[in-house]
């Protein structure tokens, strides 16, 4: 019977041990199966990010850049008027032109920024 006993002795000396393990494993298949669970939601994110950049993408080739160009153009017949009317040019004209290189900086800058996001 001594023997018996030591065995159910070392037997429940060990089950706690074997239940923090398996408790362990649990806690690690539950983390794995929560990380596998969120791929849906990261490739929405993904999603929605494609589309933004798409968007932003679109609004900085047509909107800005004809923004851009109208105002370019308006200010070249401007000068030519200036010209042609041989006063001289206003000193408001020399104002547009460095905001509309500053308009061009900008798009530059912005341009390498969507290229940088991808």
């Amino acid at each position: 019977m001594d023997t018996i006993e030591k065995r159910i002795q070392a037997y429940l000396s060990k089950l706690p041990k074997e239940q923090i393990k398996l408790s362990k494993i649990n806690d690690i298949q539950e983390r794995i199966n929560d990380g596998f669970g969120l791929e849906d939601f990261i490739r929405d994110e993904i999603e929605k990010a494609q589309k933004s950049m798409t968007k932003a993408r679109d609004i900085l080739q047509f909107d800005f850049r004809d923004a851009y160009l109208d105002a370019d153009e308006l200010l070249e017949e401007l000068e030519n008027e200036v010209k042609e009317l041989g006063i001289a040019e206003p000193p408001k004209v020399k104002v547009l032109k460095s905001e509309l290189n500053k308009l061009k900086s900008l798009e530059n800058k912005l341009e390498n920024e969507i290229k940088q996001v991808g």
